[in-house]
């Protein structure tokens, strides 16, 4: 585990000042995660059948003040949800942009390495080798 954070630790120093920012976006990530999961799955709950049940019983009483109350609920989770897909989808169209960049990057740098490997393979006898490697083989 501990060589594992070195490795880490190792990358990120090579990765440069541009490492810092990264960082914080995915510490603000994980809290953005952690946040969302405990409010969709521990503190709210939904069910619709109690809810129209209650809301018709109030339509149906003439308690209109009430029934706007629960109505208001459906308003505020629309809102939220629309919202949420507006920093959502323009987050996601980014994403996908610059994973298509740095996926193209990352054949450049692959295909260059070939590139490298072979004019090595093929020139390896015109190659100076320092004396302990030759004296090596």
């Amino acid at each position: 585990m501990g060589e594992m954070f070195g490795t880490l630790a190792k990358h990120y120093h090579e990765g440069g000042w541009m490492m810092h920012p990264i960082l914080v976006s995915l510490f603000f990530a994980i809290g953005l995660i952690v946040d969302r999961a405990i409010a969709l799955y521990f503190r709210t709950s939904i069910d619709k059948e109690v809810f129209l049940r209650d809301l018709k019983k109030h339509v149906y009483a003439g308690d209109l003040f009430k029934a706007t109350i629960l109505a208001s609920s459906i308003s505020e989770a629309m809102n939220c949800t629309a919202f949420g897909l507006l920093t959502a989808i323009p987050a996601l169209v980014a994403f996908s942009v610059l994973q298509g960049r740095s996926q193209h990057m990352i054949e450049e740098i692959n295909e260059s390495s070939v590139a490298v490997l072979n004019l090595i393979v093929a020139n390896k006898d015109k190659m100076k080798m320092p004396a302990t490697l030759a004296a090596e083989e």
